[in-house]
């Protein structure tokens, strides 16, 4: 998803608690914030499909790294 701010590619979901979350849930918009500009932001969930908006997974532990 791109961020309205600084057109990165980088948008994820973000978690909202307490009574924001639920009034936003509501009304159908899903808060998501940008990973290069941190910017926060609500878009309708109506166009949030088909978009990737779930953030990155951190590296596996498994990996061996260069050299070890």
């Amino acid at each position: 998803m791109k961020c309205p701010k600084c057109w990165a590619e980088k948008a994820y979901i973000r978690q909202v608690t307490g009574w924001r979350g639920t009034v936003l849930q509501c009304l159908l918009l899903t808060p998501l914030r940008c990973r290069h500009c941190y910017h926060e932001f609500t878009v309708s969930w109506f166009l949030t499909i088909g978009k990737q908006i779930h953030a990155p997974q951190p590296a596996s532990k498994g990996i061996r790294q260069l050299g070890d």
